[in-house]
């Protein structure tokens, strides 16, 4: 124990020193006062007089800044349709009054006055119980609720509980499109099928595992036949596995939720986002790159994670309603118990480099935007051989630069031609062999797709 240290304090008058064992003596005897003097804030005080209890129960719930706008607003109209909101109340420092402090959130156009800071006293409109709840921030959106009720109060204690059963078949979130952590995509992209280049196997299989799959499930449940379903989007960087799982998006009228890597923090959250997906159901759960998630490749064995979503995609938990899109650059790499069963991944489509044909398609997608000139594309298409639909994009948007640039930027008169695409092209193949240059000094090359069905091969070197 150290020693006691004197305290000297400068004063009107001089110096005033107390001796250590002064100061000692004088501040056990302040904290003895202290320790005398029964204290309760003006909101424990309030919850006692307006529940009429000494016997004060709390239950503290947390409310993540992510998952504040979906969540409050859903619980602020579970409690005012289930409790009569006999007041409300806030206090500042030193337990003065102050008034209630809300939060707007904007959603489609619609603002909703959400509760940041204060207390709400309700009595319950069926059977009369009385609970106080404080919406108490501590940083930015994140929230304590601390619900407060008498010790025998049934609503109180199981109010939680109930709110949460409403929340998933009631709230914001219910049919529309969020990510994992319950924040809102608030600007989905609009992405429609006419502006995706398909196979027309391809776009078979997906309208069947997915789009009809949803519209008829009720027919595989009167079966007793599972009623949900996995597909995974397997190809190279580029070749339209985003633009799709957008147009699957958009296209389903159902709940969409987007897992991403940042939301698989922690052993445990897969089963979670699956446990929401079916409280959500009919939902439709995309797990984009899912190679890069980690646990779930070959690499690492027996991982914890690789097992979680194993159970999770055809475990003891029964999917009713759900949907799984996943998308992967290296198909390769995932574990082949996780790829190889029906019940997990029910379909594969392997998106490859397009074809010829596709090709065409692709590059007359993204002429028609813009004004050009007759072309003949068959020498464009030839040279693009082995090239993604993300590379025969930027091709005609490179050309169209280019035919801009001639003209003074003069949109009128910036109509693209034949040279301005085959200029494009040009530089477009001598950035691609850059790349594969760089690739060649780390023994390394860009994988091959074949043209016929995306299976990938590895006998050439890809073209351009």
């Amino acid at each position: 124990m150290s020693e006691p240290t004197d305290l000297t304090l400068d004063t009107p008058f001089g110096p005033f020193t107390l001796s250590g064992e002064q100061t000692q003596q004088f501040a056990t005897e302040i904290k003895q006062v202290m320790n005398q003097i029964p204290y309760t804030d003006a909101a424990d005080k309030g919850a006692q007089d307006y529940i009429e209890t000494d016997m004060l129960e709390t239950k503290v719930q947390e409310i993540f800044e992510k998952e504040y706008p979906a969540k409050m607003e859903c619980f602020w109209r579970y409690l005012k349709t289930n409790f009569n909101v006999d007041a409300i109340k806030n206090y500042g420092q030193m337990d003065a009054p102050i008034a209630p402090i809300f939060h707007d959130f904007e959603l489609h156009g619609s603002v909703y006055k959400l509760p940041l800071k204060f207390i709400a006293h309700l009595s319950h409109k069926k059977l009369g119980n009385k609970i106080t709840i404080q919406f108490i921030p501590y940083d930015g959106l994140n929230i304590d609720l601390r619900i407060n009720f008498d010790h025998n109060c049934k609503v109180g204690k199981d109010l939680w509980q109930n709110f949460m059963e409403y929340f998933y078949t009631n709230s914001l979130l219910k049919g529309n499109k969020f990510y994992a952590d319950l924040s809102f995509i608030t600007d989905p992209p609009n992405a429609q099928w006419d502006d995706v280049v398909l196979s027309a196997e391809n776009n078979k299989v997906l309208r069947r595992n997915v789009v009809d799959f949803f519209n008829h499930m009720d027919k595989f449940k009167s079966r007793g036949l599972k009623s949900s379903r996995g597909v995974l989007l397997a190809g190279p960087p580029g070749t339209g596995k985003t633009l799709t799982c957008n147009v699957l998006m958009n296209d389903v009228n159902v709940t969409t939720m987007v897992a991403t890597r940042d939301s698989l923090a922690e052993i445990g959250d897969i089963a979670s986002i699956y446990r929401m997906a079916q409280k959500f159901a009919p939902t439709l759960l995309v797990f984009e790159d899912i190679d890069t998630l980690g646990g779930v490749t070959r690499l690492h064995g027996d991982h914890p994670l690789l097992g979680e979503f194993l159970n999770a995609l055809s475990g003891t938990e029964i999917n009713d309603g759900v949907v799984t899109l996943a998308t992967t650059n290296h198909v390769n790499k995932l574990d082949w118990a996780l790829i190889d069963r029906p019940g997990r991944f029910d379909a594969r489509i392997d998106l490859g480099y397009p074809d010829s044909e596709l090709r065409e398609r692709i590059l007359e997608k993204y002429l028609d935007k813009v004004a050009h000139n007759k072309i003949n594309l068959n020498p464009i298409v030839k040279d693009t051989e082995g090239m993604s639909g993300a590379y025969l994009e930027e091709i005609v948007r490179l050309a169209f630069t280019i035919a801009l640039e001639d003209n003074d930027y003069d949109d009128a008169k910036s109509k693209l031609t034949q040279k301005h695409l085959t200029d494009a092209t040009k530089k477009i193949i001598q950035q691609r062999n850059k790349v594969k240059r760089d690739l060649a000094t780390m023994e390394l090359e860009l994988p091959e797709y074949g043209d016929d069905d995306g299976i990938p091969t590895f006998e050439h070197t890809l073209y351009g």
